[in-house]
């Protein structure tokens, strides 16, 4: 199945655009044409990853540069009206279990709508499969970015996924022409403790649009009065799917000893996921309904940050380089991380404090209320502004590894 962006039908196979490659129009295309790129991800909700990509759509230069995107999943629309509007399409498939199912549908995918010049994949093991297909295809520049570092995981795994993976890191090895990594542990994740020796393999840090949170009084009071809010409150916030590997359990528990504290918190957490109902009914059970406020993923999160929040948690129990970190200093938000988040996210580091995983949730609880009596600046964004964190540093950088086919 794939999804045409301008008609917005689920339409079969790939032949959207009824168009069938010819090898000698494609060859004479190719003599003057933008360069063309093929993400490959999960879905297009509204995740660390998938806003990256679409931020970095935003600000590249689409005339030089045509970005299309090949998801796992056809059934999120989050961002699918804007990145067709920029000119760009989202294709979806079927069997991603079954990677020759997987790969006779990219081939068809690449006749009928390619030719691609880059392949830039971010679906961590499962890029190899897609590395080794883009081979295949004849794809000059094949690109594995890990985003996140999964070992904590991969140990208790059955013998099988764990095979699964020792096979997706060889397909990496052998056939990724560059692999970046969003920060050394998601490096040592996917690409093993000696990446840093490995030839094509460096870092590639994430950035954010930084004009996003750029301080408006006249917000101050209706963020809050929209979601229903008192002005008084202390809000503590959490922004990440719900999934075991965001700890929301462990959250509830710093919900439920902060409620203990202090009357006067509530606890807002922004996302969507498989145990959203699960986080529901424990919350209920806690006897925190009328704490904890459960909100859908939306595009106001820097607004969220900026004019509602008092503190930040994230106990997550492993990450790449969580974005929403770097978020909530652009805001000027105090961050409570679990130590199992790498330091590399730190820039502002009087607002970033880390804590134990092993530590009470009454100590989260009362480290979190601390921060969030602290008084704070406006902005703090310009203290990311030109690092590798800027979202304009991130394309650039795209634009310079995407232009090395040329040479």
């Amino acid at each position: 199945m794939s999804y045409d962006c301008k008609s917005w039908q689920v339409v079969p196979n790939y032949d959207v655009l009824n168009r069938k490659k010819n090898s000698g129009s494609a060859v004479a295309e190719a003599r003057n044409r933008p360069i063309r790129i093929l993400h490959h991800l999960g879905s297009l909700d509204r995740g660390g990853i998938e806003s990256w990509l679409v931020q970095v759509l935003r600000a590249i230069d689409r005339d030089a540069f045509k970005m299309d995107f090949l998801v796992r999943s056809g059934t999120s629309r989050e961002y699918y009206e804007e990145i067709c509007r920029l000119g760009s399409r989202v294709f979806s498939y079927s069997n991603s279990r079954n990677p020759f199912a997987f790969s006779r549908q990219v081939f068809d995918l690449v006749a009928n709508v390619g030719p691609y010049d880059v392949i830039h994949s971010h679906l961590a093991h499962y890029d190899g499969f897609m590395m080794w297909v883009a081979a295949r295809c004849g794809i000059k520049l094949r690109i594995s970015h890990s985003h996140s570092d999964m070992r904590p995981i991969i140990n208790t795994e059955k013998p099988i996924w764990k095979a699964y993976r020792h096979l997706g890191r060889t397909l990496i090895g052998r056939y990724a022409t560059l692999r970046l990594a969003a920060s050394s542990e998601a490096a040592a994740g996917l690409f093993g403790l000696g990446w840093r020796s490995k030839e094509n393999t460096q870092l590639f840090y994430c950035g954010i649009d930084l004009e996003r949170f750029g301080f408006q009084q006249e917000k101050a009071a209706s963020v809050r009065a929209n979601l229903g809010i008192p002005e008084t409150a202390t809000v503590i916030g959490h922004v990440g799917r719900f999934e075991n590997v965001k700890n929301h359990a462990f959250l509830l528990r710093i919900a439920k000893a902060a409620c203990n504290l202090d009357r006067n918190v509530l606890f807002l957490l922004v996302g969507r996921g498989s145990l959203r109902e699960q986080m529901r009914a424990e919350a209920a059970a806690l006897g925190l309904s009328s704490r904890v406020i459960f909100c859908d993923p939306r595009p106001d999160v820097p607004d969220i940050m900026m004019y509602c929040l008092d503190a930040l948690a994230l106990p997550s129990l492993y990450e790449g380089l969580p974005l929403v970190v770097l978020e909530a200093q652009a805001a000027n938000l105090p961050v409570l991380v679990s130590d199992a988040v790498t330091s590399e996210c730190v820039v502002a580091p009087d607002l970033v404090e880390f804590a134990s995983l092993g530590a009470s949730p009454a100590y989260w609880a009362s480290s979190l209320l601390a921060k969030a009596t602290k008084t704070r600046r406006e902005c703090a964004r310009n203290v990311l502004r030109g690092t590798p964190f800027d979202i304009r540093y991130s394309v650039k950088a795209l634009a310079t590894l995407y232009s090395s086919i040329n040479q």
